[in-house]
């Protein structure tokens, strides 16, 4: 976990542009998606905002990945006992081999970087299952077993979803537990790619996530 990587400040604008802007239903790509995820989320471009694009600064530092490999923030907001289930940020080539925008797998998300809103008491855990080598569960809402990181404000994690050598790494799969308590949870996602990728293609990527 990085601890006060965002000001309380930048926090605080993210959460009031994203809730000036229309927050879409998430859409899980050939599942039901009201089984796989229940939050709301919409995207801030860097380049209508100057403080944006002085965190992608700093992201750039801390993860040596240059700007142009960098997706625009997607803003997700969980009310309570919203969530998302067990998922990937990552595209698994083996079910998605038709894809041409990840190159049969030769481009990819190689990290995602998840910032912290906001503070939550109650649940609103990210959950790794299958950290320190555990199985994957067979209940895609279970967020007992493996590793849980609880939301603290102005917080980031970093984890990679792929191998060194470019595979798809299945142990980077994580879920977004749902907060119990009223104000939910306010989180953003920050992908990052192994190749650059145009907003464009990355805009059509997140339609797909």
């Amino acid at each position: 976990m990085v601890k006060g990587f965002l000001r309380k400040k930048e926090c605080r604008k993210i959460v009031k542009h994203a809730s000036a802007k229309l927050m879409s239903p998430s859409t899980v790509l050939r599942r039901n998606s009201d089984n796989y995820r229940t939050s709301t989320d919409t995207r801030l471009e860097s380049w209508e905002f100057e403080f944006l694009r002085d965190i992608d600064e700093r992201v750039a530092n801390i993860t040596r990945v240059p700007r142009d490999q960098h997706e625009d923030v997607q803003v997700a907001r969980f009310e309570a006992d919203q969530y998302y289930a067990l998922h990937a940020d990552a595209y698994d080539p083996a079910v998605h081999p038709s894809w041409d925008f990840i190159e049969h797998g030769h481009k990819n998300r190689l990290l995602t970087m998840l910032w912290y809103l906001m503070d939550v008491k109650d649940g609103g855990h990210t959950h790794f299952p299958r950290a320190m080598g555990l199985t994957e569960p067979e209940d895609i809402h279970d967020c007992k077993q493996g590793l849980t990181v609880a939301p603290k404000l102005g917080s980031a994690i970093i984890f990679y979803n792929l191998h060194a050598n470019g595979n798809f790494d299945y142990n980077a799969r994580h879920a977004g537990c749902p907060p119990k308590r009223k104000g939910g949870k306010w989180s953003a996602n920050k992908w990052i790619w192994n190749k650059p990728v145009p907003q464009r293609n990355a805009r059509d990527a997140q339609q797909r996530t």
